[in-house]
C-alpha cells in the first residue's frame, strides 16, 4: 500500500511541477501547460500530426507532437519524430490501412476507433487506437493492449478445451459466445 501511495504522491508532485511553470510569452498558456502535463503522465501514447499535401491531396502526415508514452510504446525518442513523416518512418501504417483511416478522419471530421494487430519493423503488438480531427490535422491516442489480448486468447483456449457446453447468453436468451464443443454439438444437431 505504501508503494501505491508513493507513486500517487510522485505523480501529483510531477503534475504540480509541470502545471506551475511560469506563463510568459512564448512559453505557452496555463491550458497548454496542463495539456503537456497530462500527456507527460498518461500511460497512453498520444501523437499529433499535420497533413502533408500535394495538389490538395494528403500524401503523408508530419509529426507535430509525441508524448513520452508514445515513444516508449513504439521504441522511438519523441523528439526524433517531430517534423518527420509517418509513412517514411513507419510505412506499415499504409500497409495496414491505418493511413487511409487517418486521412478519412481529417477529411470528414469523424472520429475513428479500432483495435488491430500491427507487425511491421520493430513493432509487433495489438493496439487500441482513437483518431480525431484536430484543427486541420490529426490527434491520435493509442494503447498497447497485447497483454489483455493474450489473456483473452488464453481464456478462449481454456474454455474451448472444456468438453462440456460453455456459452454466454444475452439477457434475452440469445447465444452470444460459445466454446468449440458447443459449436460442434450445435452443428451435429442442425445436421440431424
Amino acid at each position: 500500500m505504501q508503494v501505491v501511495a508513493a507513486f500517487w504522491k510522485a505523480k501529483e508532485e510531477r503534475m504540480s511541477e509541470l502545471t506551475q511553470k511560469e506563463v510568459r510569452p512564448g512559453r505557452g498558456t496555463s491550458a497548454e501547460c496542463a495539456f503537456l502535463a497530462f500527456h507527460d503522465m498518461t500511460p497512453d501514447g498520444f501523437m499529433m500530426f499535420r497533413p502533408v499535401r500535394e495538389a490538395g491531396k494528403i500524401v503523408d502526415l508530419e509529426w507535430t507532437f509525441v508524448n513520452k508514452a508514445a515513444g516508449n510504446i513504439i521504441g522511438r525518442e519523441p523528439a526524433e519524430l517531430i517534423g518527420k513523416h509517418l509513412l517514411v518512418e513507419m510505412p506499415g501504417n499504409k500497409d495496414e490501412g491505418l493511413f487511409d483511416a487517418y486521412t478519412r478522419v481529417i477529411e470528414t471530421g469523424q472520429t475513428w476507433q479500432n483495435e488491430f494487430h500491427y507487425d511491421h519493423g520493430d513493432i509487433t503488438a495489438w493496439f487500441r487506437t482513437t483518431a480525431t480531427k484536430s484543427g486541420d490535422g490529426l490527434a491520435l491516442s493509442f494503447a498497447d493492449i497485447s497483454e489483455s489480448r493474450a489473456g483473452e486468447e488464453r481464456l478462449k483456449s481454456l474454455i474451448d478445451g472444456v468438453l462440456a457446453f460453455v456459452g454466454v447468453l444475452s439477457l434475452d436468451g440469445i447465444l452470444l459466445e460459445a466454446n468449440e464443443p458447443a459449436i460442434a454439438a450445435a452443428g451435429e444437431v442442425a445436421i440431424n
